[in-house]
């Protein structure tokens, strides 16, 4: 008996030690987009499929549809609202980002991409237009964690991957619908 009555003066200070450090928080989430079409912002306007190298060019409108792949740490398919046949893809041999048939399968890894964002909300699908459903967030070619989509200075429409960190505020997009 008397070894019982000394667990709770063991047990109960290294509770006291063990939870006065918090648990980190995590940092970045995974939107989810609910099958809602959303509009992606730059930093410096809007990203258009239709529309290259237009200073300010894009439009507000949602002209996206951007689905899970139905992972835990989801891949996103990205395409174009008014042709799904349309999902942008990452052309490796010219390191640059274009318009494609969409891959049968699903399954076409240059189709994928991660999105992570600082901020996630939920509610996409019944949201009022304009609601912002994912904020600061970094796009990167699926599996190539090394590169970030970005914007060019001039022109939000146009996006090409590039190193992750080599044009700050302009490798960070926000979705709304």
């Amino acid at each position: 008996m008397p070894f019982v009555a000394l667990i709770p003066l063991v047990f109960v200070p290294l509770l006291s030690i063990s939870s006065a450090t918090p648990l980190s928080v995590r940092s970045t989430c995974f939107p989810n987009f609910e099958g809602a079409p959303v509009s992606i912002h730059a930093g410096n306007g809007y990203v258009d499929p239709f529309i290259n190298n237009a200073p300010g060019g894009g439009s507000p409108d949602p002209v996206w549809y951007i689905h899970q792949n139905g992972q835990p740490n989801p891949g996103y398919f990205i395409k174009v609202a008014s042709n799904t046949n349309l999902a942008m893809t990452w052309n490796w041999l010219f390191d640059s980002i274009v318009l494609t048939q969409v891959s049968d399968s699903g399954l076409n890894p240059l189709q994928q991409f991660d999105i992570e964002c600082q901020s996630c909300f939920s509610g996409a699908a019944s949201a009022p237009a304009g609601t912002v459903v994912g904020s600061d967030c970094i796009i990167k070619p699926r599996g190539v964690p090394t590169q970030c989509l970005q914007t060019a200075p001039r022109s939000p429409s146009s996006l090409f991957p590039e190193p992750c960190g080599s044009h700050t505020g302009l490798e960070t997009f926000a979705f709304a619908t």
